[in-house]
């Protein structure tokens, strides 16, 4: 009949601890995607942007009347490539203040 007490008295502090670990884990969990998402997304656009200006550049070199065709092309797919950058900010920022998966996890 003693140990009845301790054991109920023990369950809430275990209980609180465990809603805590959880918040922890959640947005730990949520800063690590949103780090990684942002990351990737940029070096991935960073990388074909700087091949678009190294191929841009040497047909430039080898046949400089195609100068302004080029330059229009090659600022369209850098537009586009910067698109998947801020895509990848956008998802950072959705982790990080909207979650959708907040009121799944943390009830």
């Amino acid at each position: 009949m003693d140990k009845a007490p301790a054991v109920q008295h023990h369950i809430p502090a275990i209980s609180a601890h465990s809603v805590l670990f959880s918040k922890s884990l959640f947005f730990g969990l949520s800063a690590l995607g949103g780090g990684l998402a942002i990351g990737l997304g940029v070096i991935g656009a960073g990388i074909g942007m700087g091949n678009a200006v190294r191929g841009a550049l040497e047909s430039m070199g080898r046949n400089p009347g195609m100068e302004k065709k080029l330059i229009v092309w090659m600022i369209t797919g850098m537009a586009i490539m910067e698109s998947l950058a801020l895509y990848a900010l956008l998802i950072t920022f959705i982790l990080f203040y909207a979650n959708p998966f907040k009121g799944i996890f943390l009830k």
